[in-house]
């Protein structure tokens, strides 16, 4: 079975506080609370988990980005966007197998992923894209200059999270935008101007989705 969490300090928790033994973890690196790195490390400190594979995922492709993830204790990196038989095939190589019956338990874990890639997307565009778009509206309707942390906040959770579900557009386009605001870089009409571009783009993906 597939369990998902939505922050680092939870997925630790989750393993500190199961009985279940996990072939693996696929370890989002922007994450709230504790980010992918940290996470790794916690669960790296705790003796029974020390082999327990990791693998990272992450929207950038740096090789700066793989040392860090090697360097926390992870095993594996996939950059987003990816597709599921790119995924399939990351896990498959790092996994836990039984000896039992592998080939029965290959099969399995794959259909299991496939799976949950498939439900966390259809929860992307019908719940926290929807949501996202809220905030960007919310934004668009504000005064000049008001709003832009909710903004950024929507910015960087689609710039993850819309690649794990290839909506690479909507996962580029908000993160060089957070990348802008982060650096002071872009006017407020031009950004304005952005995130209405960005907000109709993000309406006709949840249409399509319906």
């Amino acid at each position: 079975s597939v369990e998902t969490v939505s922050d680092g300090q939870a997925a630790v928790n989750l393993i500190l506080g199961s009985a279940n033994t996990y072939d693996v973890v696929l370890m989002d690196i922007q994450m709230p609370i504790l980010d992918g790195y940290d996470a790794t490390r916690a669960i790296r400190a705790i003796p029974r988990q020390q082999g327990l594979p990791v693998i990272a995922l992450t929207a950038g492709a740096m090789v700066s980005q793989r040392k860090a993830a090697l360097e926390a204790g992870m095993n594996g990196f996939v950059a987003k966007p990816f597709n599921v038989d790119q995924l399939v095939a990351t896990v498959r190589a790092h996994a836990r197998k039984p000896a039992a019956a592998p080939a029965v338990v290959e099969a399995s874990m794959d259909a299991e992923l496939v799976e949950a890639m498939m439900a966390f997307k259809q929860r992307f565009l019908h719940n926290r894209l929807p949501n996202h778009l809220q905030q960007l509206n919310a934004y668009l309707a504000s005064e000049s200059g008001a709003s832009q942390a909710s903004l950024r906040s929507a910015l960087h959770s689609m710039a993850g999270e819309a690649g794990m579900v290839d909506l690479s557009e909507i996962g580029d386009v908000s993160r060089q935008l957070e990348t802008l605001i982060d650096g002071q870089e872009i006017s407020e009409a031009a950004l304005r101007d952005q995130v209405q571009v960005l907000a109709g783009t993000i309406e006709k993906a949840i249409a399509c989705a319906v």
